[in-house]
């Protein structure tokens, strides 16, 4: 069994669903393998991503807590960690303090994405596209694609808990189109007015769709603006109060034919793969934060840091053409 070890910042709720089809992969690919999932900080493959994982991670370690105070001090968990010898390490962040002391492990391989690969052992990694602008989950694949010598041309999707996925099955009527609507966001400049969302949630209601909504306990002002123009709001997170919202929004995943939002974390737990997601920025780089290819298209503003230039047109006719 080889000994594989894992090195990240850390997962919140968005970088742990991207990252998952990574993990797949990698157990995919290494089957015979005993894999470390080692975050600096803590991560929800921990708790509320667990049951995605918990049959391809072997150990979750959180806090390893390398800084530069690891000059002074190792930490409790590396010197736990240091007893290991590991046959590859893979490296996901670029902070040089920290690979350099995660270098300092017994492994026959190490990967790192750090100051353009100095740390890694294949010298090859510099033929690599590490631009800046590059999504960065590419950047991680990369480093495994290293190791392993292949291209992995077709990632990973989800999967599900089986019993999750029955239930929300139910809510979705196999003769109907849906599409789903997440029209909150964390900042109040990365949102897209909610009257444009009325007005596109009515453009694909005369061609059949059915909207399906996702909203969270801060976006009341956005329910109360949609509930002045349509008689029901169809939000499959009411149903099941036993299956937590991020399960119940990945799941949903499955039954839509798309999905329109905003730069949020909604949005990343709707980068399952499983439909088409129309995610509208207004600053941040989209190919660095959002796949720009396959089933997850970015919209960007006419106008640098104004996510009103966006039209209801630009978006209708943008999704039409995407899905033929």
């Amino acid at each position: 069994m080889k000994k594989i070890l894992i090195f990240s910042q850390g997962e919140k709720l968005g970088d742990g669903i991207i990252k998952i089809p990574f993990i797949y992969d990698l157990k995919k690919e290494i089957p015979n393998s005993v894999i470390f999932w080692v975050a600096n900080g803590t991560t929800v493959y921990k708790d509320i991503l667990n049951s995605f994982v918990k049959e391809k991670i072997d150990f979750i370690y959180e806090d390893l807590g390398i800084g530069i105070h690891t000059v002074y001090k190792p930490t409790k968990l590396l010197k736990e960690l240091s007893k290991n010898e590991y046959d590859l390490i893979i490296d996901t962040q670029k902070t040089f303090i920290k690979s350099f002391y995660l270098k300092k492990l017994k492994t026959k391989i190490f990967l790192s994405n750090c100051a353009n690969g100095i740390f890694s052992n294949i010298k090859n990694y510099k033929k690599l596209d590490n631009h800046k602008k590059r999504y960065y989950l590419d950047n991680i694949y990369n480093l495994l694609e290293l190791y392993l010598l292949k291209k992995i041309n077709k990632r990973s999707n989800i999967e599900y808990p089986e019993h999750i996925l029955n239930k929300i099955s139910k809510l979705f009527d196999p003769k109907k189109k849906y599409f789903g609507i997440a029209p909150g966001a964390g900042e109040k400049e990365k949102i897209w007015p909610i009257k444009r969302y009325v007005e596109i949630i009515k453009k694909f209601q005369k061609v059949g769709y059915n909207p399906c909504f996702f909203l969270g306990p801060d976006d009341e002002w956005a329910k109360k603006e949609i509930q002045m123009h349509f008689d029901e709001i169809f939000e499959p997170e009411k149903y099941y109060k036993e299956i937590p919202n991020v399960h119940c929004i990945m799941a949903c995943t499955k039954f839509l034919s798309f999905a329109i939002s905003n730069d949020s974390g909604v949005s990343h737990i709707l980068s399952t793969g499983n439909c088409d997601l129309f995610k509208l920025f207004n600053n941040k780089i989209p190919s660095k934060f959002t796949k720009n290819y396959n089933n997850i298209h970015y919209i960007e503003p006419e106008y640098k840091n104004d996510i009103k230039s966006i039209e209801v047109s630009d978006v209708y006719n943008f999704i039409c053409q995407k899905l033929g």
